[in-house]
């Protein structure tokens, strides 16, 4: 389902068409950043963490992982702290192996 026009789909993908690979890895974050809290605020109050997580992970992709990669996801919590955790785009980059360079 989508509420854009195919001329705009058409202006927009001739938009990412024209952008560097640079410019289209610095617009990332903040689309996935829109993209979880659109999703995040569409859930019901009333679910528990672990509940949100789910919905959350079903949400995003279902139709990309199995089942059991979902129920992980719920279930993840920061080995750190022991709290369940949510992703963001500084936790993903964070956790993300460090660059290195051949200099």
């Amino acid at each position: 389902m989508s509420d854009t026009s195919p001329a705009m789909e058409r202006i927009v993908a001739e938009r990412y068409r024209l952008m560097t690979p640079e410019e289209r890895m610095r617009i990332a974050p903040s689309m996935f950043e829109t993209a979880r809290t659109i999703v995040e605020s569409s859930l019901p109050p009333t679910l528990t963490g672990r509940g949100r997580r789910l919905a959350f992970a079903r949400r995003m992709y279902d139709d990309e992982l199995p089942e059991a990669a979902l129920l992980a996801f719920a279930d993840w919590t920061d080995r750190a702290s022991h709290h369940p955790v949510m992703p963001s785009v500084e936790r993903c980059e964070s956790l993300s192996p460090p660059s290195t360079s051949s200099a």
